[in-house]
């Protein structure tokens, strides 16, 4: 079972210098399950530093970044949303979208 995070540590994670990514889900998707074992797999490859967070205690970040659906990875840089992904196609997609965040 993953770690629950509060929308302040949340708020503070995205909020911090440099680059962080969020990786949105839901647990009884089952996409996002799938995604995630891409996302697992992309992220040795592509390393960068990743939450990953169960949207359905975060309504008010959902709203805020408008979020359409999960799985969903969004790259923060310096407190600012930079860059959204809903399709997580493949293991190469994932790892195109971890090492052209900063493009």
């Amino acid at each position: 079972m993953k770690k629950q995070i509060s929308q302040s540590e949340l708020t503070e994670y995205i909020n911090q210098s440099g680059l962080h990514v969020v990786y949105g889900y839901t647990p009884i998707c089952a996409t996002c399950a799938l995604a995630e074992r891409f996302l697992d797999i992309a992220m040795e490859v592509a390393p960068r530093d990743l939450i990953k967070v169960d949207l359905n205690y975060h309504e008010n970040f959902i709203e805020t970044y408008q979020i359409k659906s999960v799985p969903t990875l969004m790259a923060f840089k310096d407190g600012e949303l930079v860059k959204t992904l809903y399709r997580f196609e493949s293991v190469t997609n994932l790892v195109e979208f971890l090492k052209n965040i900063d493009d």
